[in-house]
């Protein structure tokens, strides 16, 4: 992540950005291991030269917006990036449990979403999304957002609205 904030040149590091641009940097040039490139949040001089590449890419597949079986598919298959709204209190402040209320879809910030599920104590079915602020936030860097026809066709924190993962 931190190598896509530093050294893709068509966006604007922690300024913002479009996923589909990040993936194809990823295509063009491949990923550092996050051991040689850490996560330092903020932007920084590329020092992508001198990392241990861990992948490279053939491009990316955008899943189709607002649906949530094609979005269920291809996590099946491989963590997908979207983009959420991360600028509300629920989003901000999470530190458990599944979120059912609403957070928003105006989108400003890109995550994995790597499964899904059921809570087992509340029955209520998730999407399992990592985040990229730590630890320390949310359930050990994770948060689970709503999953289900009643959050609406665009998702909770609007997860279903740009999909896209690496192929």
């Amino acid at each position: 992540m931190q190598q896509i904030i530093d050294c893709d040149s068509s966006n604007l590091g922690c300024g913002g950005g479009m996923i589909s641009n990040s993936l194809q940097y990823i295509a063009n040039n491949g990923l550092c291991a996050l051991s040689t490139y850490p996560y330092t949040s903020s932007k920084g001089a590329c020092a992508a030269a001198s990392c241990s590449r861990i992948t490279k890419t053939n491009g990316y597949r955008n899943v189709p917006s607002n649906s949530q079986s094609a979005f269920e598919t291809a996590l099946r298959t491989v963590p997908v990036v979207v983009a959420v709204d991360a600028g509300t209190q629920a989003w901000q402040f999470y530190k458990s449990g599944v979120v059912t209320s609403s957070c928003g879809t105006s989108l400003n910030h890109a995550v994995l979403a790597i499964g899904f599920g059921t809570d087992s104590s509340t029955g209520i079915s998730y999407w399992r999304i990592k985040n990229s602020w730590g630890t320390s936030w949310g359930e050990n860097g994770y948060i689970r957002l709503g999953r289900g026809s009643q959050y609406g066709s665009q998702g909770t924190c609007g997860v279903l609205m740009q999909p896209s993962y690496p192929i």
